[in-house]
């Protein structure tokens, strides 16, 4: 199968859960949208929990992505998050799964993250962030194409 997040245009909602640095669970609803321009491409994401009856906490990530040349599997970006700076990564295609490794300029940041494409319209999202090798937090969430 061809990947179709990242790699094709698309908006995509996701649901499921966050979990915090104490594991406490919280629902996720997030919406991406992927657009590519001739020299990058641009993932810009907002995930939105719910910490209180009433309380909607928002976290942005706007990706900005090396396009896939033809003949190799991964690619370099860079991602400005407001509460964490500048994050800088790599995607990496293996088979039905996009793999993602992340960490701030700094240093201080660390994360992971793997994409498995369930098929062209759906995909599993796991990942987790530390900082100074603490969780921070982690996700389950499930991907699926507008």
């Amino acid at each position: 199968m061809k990947h179709t997040f990242l790699l094709e245009e698309g908006i995509w909602s996701a649901t499921g859960l966050y979990s915090d640095e104490k594991g406490s669970q919280i629902e996720v609803k997030a919406e991406t949208i992927c657009k590519h321009f001739k020299d990058k491409w641009v993932n810009e994401g907002i995930m939105k929990l719910e910490v209180e009856e009433g309380s909607v906490v928002e976290i942005r990530n706007d990706y900005k992505i090396e396009p896939f040349t033809p003949n190799r599997e991964y690619t370099s970006w860079t991602s400005v998050n407001p509460s964490l700076g500048e994050l800088k990564g790599l995607f990496i295609i293996v088979e039905d799964m996009i793999l993602s490794k992340y960490n701030s300029n700094d240093g201080g940041y660390q994360g992971m993250e793997s994409l498995y494409m369930q098929d062209i319209n759906t995909y599993i999202n796991r990942g987790a962030l530390f900082k100074d090798y603490v969780k921070v937090s982690s996700w389950a969430v499930t991907l699926k194409r507008k």
